[in-house]
């Protein structure tokens, strides 16, 4: 699923117009281009991310940079470049022409804030749930007025910046994170409730229900496993 950020975001960034990311046509008139920047691809254990860029890979070009290599690499995945050094990343922008840079995680907000800059190109990022929780009852800081910013985890408070930022255009965010992230200083104009990308299909079966049910996940706590 592609979401039109343009409802809840300014349509300008500095002098440069953008569309919709609904649209498959870029403003240069040709198909939009998302580049992901993204640590660890094509990791076999973040299907998530493997599904969310088949899915926008039908409306638009993809390219793809690894800014770490995969320890358990997927044999199936989209064509990508390894490559570690910002400036080269910055080259392969420029070669690319992306319309969005895109990646996950808040801890990747400040390599895409500061690629957004040097290139001009804007960015959004999609949160996740382990990068969004953080036991705001706990820290020793939060009754103090002067120190209360760092109750907060060092990765959300770097990131807050760079999602206020002009070349930011949209986080997205599990609905239920959204308070949370709002109290913690995030812009609630640039976050964008989202649910991940499922693909349906592979899933779907009309066979009637039977009586078990199968969960899926991590053995944590926040799992509920």
């Amino acid at each position: 699923m592609i979401r039109d950020l343009s409802t809840s975001i300014p349509s300008t960034v500095g002098h440069t117009e953008f569309k919709p990311l609904l649209s498959s046509q870029s403003t240069l008139g040709r198909k939009f281009r998302v580049m992901y920047i993204l640590k660890n691809y094509p990791q076999m254990s973040e299907t998530y991310i493997k599904t969310e860029i088949e899915a926008v890979h039908e409306v638009c070009d993809v390219g793809i940079v690894a800014t770490k290599r995969a320890n358990m690499p997927a044999k199936n995945h989209e064509p990508y470049r390894y490559i570690e050094d910002p400036a080269m990343i910055c080259e392969a922008i420029e070669e690319f022409q992306p319309d969005v840079l895109h990646s996950h995680w808040f801890h990747s907000v400040k390599l895409l804030g500061k690629l957004a800059r040097k290139t001009g190109v804007p960015f959004t990022v999609r949160g996740h749930s382990f990068d969004s929780i953080w036991p705001e009852d706990e820290s020793r800081f939060r009754h103090l007025p002067l120190l209360s910013v760092f109750a907060r985890p060092s990765h959300i408070r770097r990131a807050v910046k760079f999602i206020e930022d002009e070349f930011c255009l949209g986080l997205l965010t599990l609905p239920f994170a959204r308070p949370r992230l709002e109290r913690a200083g995030f812009p609630a104009a640039k976050l964008v409730d989202c649910f991940p990308v499922v693909d349906f299909k592979r899933f779907f079966d009309p066979r009637p229900n039977g009586t078990a049910i199968m969960n899926v996940g991590a053995c944590i706590p926040k799992k509920r496993m």
